[in-house]
């Protein structure tokens, strides 16, 4: 049987090489969460979450009555912060209730089938029981997906986790995977979303999901030993905002870059100003030749 490592990198040549391969490895099982409905949040940001409770004086008589009063103000102002995130996200996710009824029911196992009705994924992958323990190599995935206060873009964050056939306990390989979808031109975007039963919305978050496992299987795969691209400071869209990272450039193709950002993670973005309705949305995202992006300066 193959190691893991020997597998996704066989899974990676298959793919280049496209699905008529007649050496295509064994499928890596991907097990399914125990809670099938798909985690689905208001995109927001927690940078001011318990900002605004002000300094604090500590009346206190000695040094240790400092610093119970020190642990003491640290836990009413951690218990005042996750309070206001609770608040902030609950206000975020208000931008879902038009889509309550496709997210109701919208679970992971749909979600997947649809990630790996595509040829080459399929031979990459095949869906395991949450809970099971695959005779094969395996991956654990958590997906958390969230949508942008403008209605313009889905953003997907997976922590994915590969183990070895018939080891539950130490991952060979783990990271979060972070993919931004293209933002929406419309002048309606919840039109789009919303038509055909929110088909849009199926498909977009099965696209998602498939390219934070093939990235995560590319970067398993990928050898230590090879330097890691300067890192740099990239621009890219969130919707109709513009975000910015400092990563080093992984590879592009399909108007996506793949980085790799400063905390190790993944992240899958569009290229600004890339028509990328022209090119094959399932072409892998690592590309084997040299990447030709821009950073901003």
């Amino acid at each position: 049987m193959k190691t893991l490592v020997g597998a996704v990198l066989a899974w990676a040549l298959v793919s280049a090489a496209g699905p008529a391969c007649a050496d295509a490895p064994s499928a890596l099982a991907v097990r399914l969460p125990a809670d099938d409905r798909v985690v689905f949040r208001g995109m927001v940001s927690f940078d001011q979450a318990g900002t605004g409770a002000g300094a604090m004086l500590y009346p206190a008589p000695n040094v240790a009555g400092l610093l119970v009063a020190v642990l003491t103000h640290g836990a009413v102002m951690e218990a005042t912060k996750n309070q206001e995130k609770a608040r902030l996200q609950e206000a975020a996710d208000k931008v879902l209730q038009p889509y309550q009824p496709v997210l109701s029911v919208l679970g992971y196992r749909e979600l997947l089938q649809r990630a790996l009705a595509e040829a080459a994924s399929a031979a990459a992958f095949r869906p395991a029981e949450p809970g099971s323990m695959p005779d094969s190599d395996w991956i654990d995935m958590a997906p958390v997906y969230a949508m942008t206060q403008d209605q313009r873009a889905i953003v997907l964050d997976n922590v994915v986790a590969f183990y070895a056939a018939g080891n539950s306990k130490t991952p060979r390989y783990q990271n979060t995977i972070r993919v931004v979808s293209r933002a929406r031109t419309e002048d309606d975007p919840q039109t789009h979303w919303s038509a055909v039963n929110g088909e849009q919305i199926r498909t977009e978050t099965a696209f998602l999901l498939r390219e934070s496992l093939r990235i995560a299987a590319a970067d398993a795969q990928r050898n230590a030993a090879v330097a890691e691209a300067p890192q740099k400071t990239y621009r890219y869209p969130e919707g109709s905002a513009e975000r910015i990272e400092r990563a080093g450039l992984v590879g592009e193709s399909c108007g996506r870059l793949v980085l790799r950002t400063l905390r190790g993670w993944m992240l899958s973005v569009p290229k600004r100003g890339a028509d990328s309705a022209a090119c094959t949305p399932d072409a892998p995202s690592v590309a084997q030749s040299a990447p030709t992006a821009q950073a901003a300066q």
